[in-house]
């Protein structure tokens, strides 16, 4: 459990039911496993389940259209305005429950135009808010200037605005855009059980559908761009295929109702119409063999995620986020284009291979449901967030940043000296002249390891600990990188058999470390305006492979190592792009990586460059970010490790970033100095296997004895994270 920062957070979900109401349920659970205290605040007749650590308070009231007054009211148009008065009569209890907790988030506002009377009510009561934006487009509608502007509004109100794909950054207002982050929709595979096992025989004939018969399922809110007229329009052209439709209508089915009543499509479209349990949505899921979803506009999709809890291949326009969630030709079908006649292609072919390819599909959408969107990890990057914005995030890295210097376990104490805040606190990114001046003393060797990091932090540990702070340090081991990222074109000097020695030589030493692995090979990569590059071979999935059994840790290094810019003094991968292409990029290379069986909790940056606006992105995704002596132009010069937003930063400056014998020079003053620190060292295999390893042996058999392996620190950053 994630404990240290804020712990009471309030959850803000209106309507009780329907898929917002299911993903916040999935997500409170996740907190609240987590060691989060939540007050949800929602609906009166809300269908929440009981969860330990999670307290549902009714405080929005309604009048549905399933009772009697709900109805009347619909039927004279009051109904939309007497439940807008309803939800400002609530305000003032929602703001109380804001008072009691450290963190609110918020998952929409049924009406925008009030949820913006809410926010500043929030914002009054003096916390932070982050909310979820689980559609980003817009729909038509009445009063568009209006709306635009209450985005807007909201979006200068909240901290942080998390949403579900890359695609979602990009249509987000500019101020909001640069306060976003990307967080997957979470699987349904726990919704789909509530729902219990259906029987595909039975289920078809309790419908009425052929057993034999191609299904495709439309599910969910009907509305008017969830692509039913697309629908309808391929089963004209599908003489073979069945229609199941079902969910509440939102304007679809009325709109329609004519092309529904085509003599053509008599006997192969079954409607359940309305809010259905999940119960019946079993059966639906079992009566189909895909879920369509071809929405003219999107951002994530809650049914798709559910038609994979429930097995189910699917089938989806390349709109929005909702290609970012699907493999094609795995997991389902992503048409050629938005558009019906690629509708009819690919649920063609759909029927065309048959049933057991569709399940096997599904199966495979169940797969990567659990791998890539499991609560326990969106949990885990939803509490980064919310530590982020929590107002003592700095003063909270501070007292992490000391555990690290001065030992998990260290007292609050301690960790409170002056001397001890003084190393540990993080001071943000300098100003660009003071940076200026920083790469200058670098250069001039003012600013190196010894003299900038090590010293004064243990001068640090020795006004904490006195004769205790003197010990052996504890040297972390990096190597950039393999692949290398010349592999591609010089793979006699680059490749894996060139590697394998090294690997054998550090394994000969005892020594462990961790590797920077590109989740793909560039060719050229130094020319930015190149395009080719590889996945990982045969060969190197293997050497990956048996890395891993042999314990060395591993990193992400970007995803291809190619340069954006062609000046040496530029040379990234990262600097330059947009937040959106920045997530992307990321995202493709854990998904790469993950493919060869790797989740590294480590990032190190290609050319050691990033801008400093793209660490909170690195953030939440790794629990520490590595750096050399190139980050200095854009972070400035950092202690080292230095716990900052959430997340451990870790450059690693002159003498113990370079060649081995500089390296193993430092070591040895370090070791007789008896400096107890986490000492990184970066390595350059390519740079050593220059020397016939005979340098880097030399430095191996002097810190041999006090190399670290990256699990012993992952551990204590882990334990820090777990102090109360």
């Amino acid at each position: 459990m994630s404990a240290a920062g804020p712990r009471r957070l309030l959850m803000i979900e209106q309507g009780g039911r329907g898929g917002v109401a299911d993903y916040t349920g999935a997500l409170v659970a996740a907190l609240a496993a987590r060691g989060w205290k939540v007050d949800l605040a929602t609906a009166d007749d809300h269908l929440y389940e009981p969860v330990e650590g999670v307290v549902s308070h009714r405080v929005f009231h309604y009048v549905r259209e399933t009772t009697a007054p709900g109805r009347a009211l619909l039927r004279v148009g009051l109904k939309r305005p007497v439940n807008g008065v309803l939800f400002v009569l609530s305000l003032p209890r929602l703001t109380m429950l804001a008072r009691r907790a450290e963190v609110v988030h918020s998952q929409g506002w049924e009406i925008p135009q009030l949820g913006v009377l809410a926010m500043l009510c929030l914002r009054l009561a003096g916390r932070p808010i982050v909310q979820t934006a689980h559609s980003t487009f817009e729909r038509p509608g009445r009063l568009p200037r209006l709306r635009r502007l209450t985005r807007e509004a909201i979006a200068h109100l909240v901290a942080r605005t998390i949403v579900h794909t890359a695609a979602d950054v990009e249509r987000l207002a500019p101020r909001a855009a640069a306060r976003a982050v990307v967080i997957p929709h979470g699987e349904y595979g726990g919704l789909a059980r509530g729902g219990g096992e259906a029987d595909r025989e039975a289920a078809r004939a309790e419908l009425g559908i052929p057993a034999d018969a191609p299904v495709t399922l439309l599910f969910g809110q009907l509305r008017t761009d969830k692509g039913l007229g697309d629908l309808l329009q391929a089963l004209r052209e599908l003489p073979e295929l069945h229609l199941l439709i079902g969910g509440q209508d939102n304007g679809a089915l009325a709109e329609q109702a004519g092309a529904l009543a085509d003599p053509a499509l008599r006997g192969r479209v079954t409607i359940r119409e309305g809010f259905l349990e999940m119960s019946e949505a079993a059966r639906l899921f079992a009566a189909c063999d895909t879920v369509a979803l071809p929405y003219r506009v999107a951002s994530a999709s809650g049914v798709l995620l559910l038609a994979y809890g429930f097995r189910r291949a699917v089938v989806v326009y390349p709109v929005g986020g909702m290609a970012e969630a699907v493999v094609d030709g795995e997991t389902g079908w992503i048409c050629a284009r938005p558009d019906p006649e690629a509708l009819v292609e690919a649920l063609a072919e759909t029927i065309r291979l048959g049933a057991q390819e569709c399940l096997r599909r599904g199966a495979a959408g169940e797969r990567l449901a659990e791998e890539r969107f499991s609560w326990p990890a969106i949990a885990a990057r939803t509490e980064k967030v919310y530590e982020q914005v929590h107002g003592g995030g700095a003063e909270r890295d501070t007292i992490r940043g000391a555990r690290l210097l001065l030992g998990a376990g260290a007292g609050a104490e301690a960790a409170k000296l002056r001397e001890v805040r003084h190393a540990m606190r993080p001071g943000g990114v300098p100003p660009s002249p003071v940076r200026a001046v920083q790469l200058l003393a670098r250069k001039l060797g003012r600013l190196d390891y010894e003299r900038a990091v090590a010293a004064p932090l243990m001068a640090a540990r020795r006004a904490a600990l006195g004769p205790a702070a003197a010990g052996p340090p504890r040297f972390l081991v990096r190597v950039d990188e393999y692949p290398h990222y010349l592999a591609a074109d010089e793979p006699e000097r680059f490749g894996t058999d060139r590697y394998e020695r090294f690997h054998e030589t550090m394994s000969a030493a005892g020594v462990p470390y961790l590797v920077a692995v590109l989740p793909q090979v560039s060719s050229d990569p130094l020319d930015p305006a190149g395009s080719g590059r590889r996945d990982l071979g045969a060969g190197e999935l293997e050497m990956l492979a048996r890395l891993s059994a042999e314990r060395v840790s591993f990193a992400m290094h970007g995803r291809d190592h190619r340069t954006r810019h062609a000046s040496p003094r530029r040379h990234s991968e990262l600097c330059g792009l947009s937040a959106a292409e920045t997530e992307a990029l990321l995202d493709a290379g854990l998904d790469a990586l993950a493919d060869a069986s790797l989740r590294p909790r480590v990032f190190v940056p290609p050319f050691n460059r990033f801008d400093a606006s793209q660490y909170r992105l690195l953030a939440d995704r790794f629990d520490v970010i590595c750096g050399g002596p190139e980050s200095v132009g854009l972070l400035g010069f950092q202690r080292s490790p230095l716990w900052w937003n959430g997340a451990v930063y870790l450059p690693a400056y002159h003498p113990l970033y370079g060649q081995a014998d500089e390296a193993r020079e430092a070591s040895r003053r370090l070791i007789d100095a008896r400096a107890a620190l986490w000492c990184p060292i970066v390595l350059h295999w390519g740079w050593e296997a220059e020397e016939d390893w005979a340098a880097l042996q030399r430095l191996l058999a002097t810190i041999a004895p006090y190399a670290a392996h990256w699990d012993e620190f992952l551990a204590e950053v882990d334990a820090i994270r777990g102090v109360e």
